[in-house]
């Protein structure tokens, strides 16, 4: 038992160290204490789920942010997260958890790009399209995205469409080989020979 001349907030101020030095078992210990003896403060729960939150991105814990989230279900990056994790063996987890990202935080492109993924595998191609685009509306500059949206058009055999995305992706991230070897491709396809050829050169470049 904690002794009784320590208060609350040296308990938090010992948790958020113990949470710096990656040991969210002793600081969630800590946290805890705390909220006993302070159980109205309301921010020591958020703080908690923080702290398992934190755990998960270091150490890729998928029990690390199912507890972050049992103690705080709105922390849409935690739903990000463990569904990359998920993704592992869990499909359908890895897409209810970046879909219930994307209703807590609607602007958090990392759940509408990861959520396009997620769909395309599922044969989910018009819907993984908005899903890009959404994640384009908040991070233009995400090349990743452009490159997944391309690939989405181009399964959907819009071509030019997907040329147009692979190219910004390229503009965005010049050694991006993913998308500069199905967009030499298309644009060979399209008779656009000399941009065909510029790409595969940047692409020989970057090998």
């Amino acid at each position: 038992d904690w002794s009784s001349d320590v208060c609350s907030s040296d308990l938090v101020r010992l948790a958020r160290v113990l949470t710096r030095l990656g040991d969210a078992e002793a600081a969630d210990r800590s946290y805890v204490a705390a909220s006993r003896l302070a159980p109205s403060e309301s921010s020591l729960a958020s703080e908690r789920a923080l702290n398992w939150a934190n755990a998960g991105r270091q150490r890729g814990r998928v029990d690390a942010y199912r507890r972050a989230l049992a103690l705080d279900p709105t922390i849409a990056p935690a739903w990000v997260n463990l569904g990359a994790l998920a993704a592992r063996a869990d499909a359908d987890g890895m897409r209810r958890a970046w879909g219930r990202a994307t209703h807590l935080q609607p602007d958090l492109a990392d759940a509408h790009n990861n959520l396009g993924t997620a769909e395309q595998r599922a044969g989910q191609l018009p819907v993984a399209t908005r899903s890009y685009r959404r994640a384009l509306v908040f991070e233009p500059a995400r090349s990743d995205a452009w490159f997944n949206l391309g690939s989405a058009q181009q399964n959907q055999n819009l071509i030019e469409a997907a040329v147009s995305a692979y190219e910004r992706a390229v503009v965005l991230r010049t050694e991006f080989l993913d998308a500069l070897i199905p967009l030499a491709t298309l644009l060979n396809f399209l008779g656009l020979l000399d941009r065909a050829t510029k790409a595969n050169q940047i692409g020989r470049a970057h090998v």
